[in-house]
């Protein structure tokens, strides 16, 4: 499997070609590591054919963005593996700790194509015409709320909200607590899902906005009553004493990390956005293989260790493991349009948009604005590119 694998995601990139922390940020060049490499490392497995050339010695350079979380794996996966360059891209990524940063960079040109949490995302379709391609990794699984085991929410117990059972405590008790959390992201969004499905609003809580390991070190402290995490963050803060009080998954949510391109990418080097999906389906298929969680979980490892993040291999591995991509077939089905006139994707950006529009934060006119921004055009394409390989 792990062999045919191999050469399915060799053909497909090279046929895109007839087809056509420690600080806010870290950049790193899979050029720059191959060199550092050792020359039995440059080597492809035994098992894995050596690519073909693609007709020109010219490689395209391009900027990529990404966060050290799983929703992020198929770049990391990628660029490790070279599939970048056998598709004709010269990539730099830039590894940014949230959305925030990483969208306020773009417009000075710090990326062109990218992974973000759908919050981010919609950030960016907003206010700089940024581009919905497609979906990676869905980012819900850890997204949790945490709070210690002496706090009066976890001592009240489960249970008390039918709808939602497995949140603690009563809504008294959440009323004027602190959380820590990255505002503007699913972290915030998933906080006010919470308030909610428990009857209150976000002036209820106070929400100290801080990066989430910032927040991680000032829980540890002793600050504030609760804290968002993601990411391996969520696995070490049990291993903190820490207890979930509520979780995207209690309250329901259902995130995804959609691909981004920017506007002026898409107008002036379409070619290359479709090397990036066509890389990007492949990519994310074969993070998808359980023969490849190993070697998946060692990449992610070494990412996190680079960008400062603390965890241990087996973390990597349990996170890589807790979350899943939509298969090429489940990417196929959300193509299709509906009797409401929206194709898979823009309905489950649609159903994030109706939960910001519920509280006040977005109105339809930016729903719509969001929704227009989601061209599925390259992802087609790309679909169609993966399934002639394989």
């Amino acid at each position: 499997m792990k062999r045919l694998t191999a050469i399915i995601l060799s053909l497909f990139i090279l046929s895109g070609f007839a087809g056509c922390g420690k600080s806010a940020v870290t950049e790193t060049s899979k050029g720059e590591s191959q060199e550092a490499a050792s020359a039995q490392e440059k080597q492809p497995p035994a098992n894995q054919p050596q690519s073909e050339t693609n007709g020109s010695d010219e490689l395209v350079s391009v900027k990529l963005s990404t966060h050290p979380a799983p929703h992020s794996l198929p770049t990391f996966a990628a660029m490790e593996k070279g599939w970048y360059e056998e598709a004709g891209l010269d990539v730099t990524n830039t590894n940014y700790i949230g959305g925030p940063p990483q969208m306020e960079a773009l417009p000075g040109g710090a990326w062109s194509m990218g992974i973000a949490g759908i919050s981010a995302a919609i950030t960016g379709a907003l206010n700089y015409d940024l581009r919905i391609v497609g979906f990676s990794i869905w980012d819900d699984p850890p997204h949790c709320i945490f709070a210690r085991e002496d706090n009066p929410i976890y001592q009240a117990g489960n249970g008390h909200f039918p709808n939602n059972p497995e949140i603690y405590g009563t809504a008294d008790l959440y009323k004027g607590i602190t959380i820590l959390a990255t505002k503007g992201t699913v972290a915030h969004l998933n906080i006010l899902e919470m308030l909610k499905a428990i009857g209150l609003e976000e002036n209820d809580v106070n929400i100290v906005h801080m990066e989430i390991p910032a927040a991680f070190q000032a829980f540890r402290a002793g600050e504030g009553d609760a804290m968002c995490t993601w990411s391996t963050y969520t696995y070490e803060a049990e291993k903190e004493g820490w207890k979930a009080i509520s979780s995207a998954e209690a309250v329901g949510l259902h995130m995804p990390s959609p691909f981004l391109a920017s506007d002026d990418i898409v107008k002036n080097d379409p070619e290359s956005v479709q090397k990036y999906m066509n890389v990007a389906v492949a990519a994310t298929q074969w993070v998808n293989d359980p023969a490849n969680l190993d070697e998946m979980a060692e990449i992610y490892y070494n990412v996190c260790l680079d960008e400062g993040v603390k965890t241990t291999l087996e973390d990597c591995s349990r996170s890589i493991q807790s979350h899943s991509a939509p298969t090429v077939e489940e990417m196929e089905e959300m193509l299709a349009v509906g009797e409401d006139g929206l194709n898979g994707y823009q309905r489950v950006v649609g159903t994030i948009m109706d939960l910001y529009i519920d509280i006040g934060a977005y109105t339809e006119e930016q729903k719509q604005k969001v929704l227009d921004s989601i061209d599925v055009t390259y992802l087609e394409k790309a679909i169609e590119n993966y399934k002639a390989s394989s």
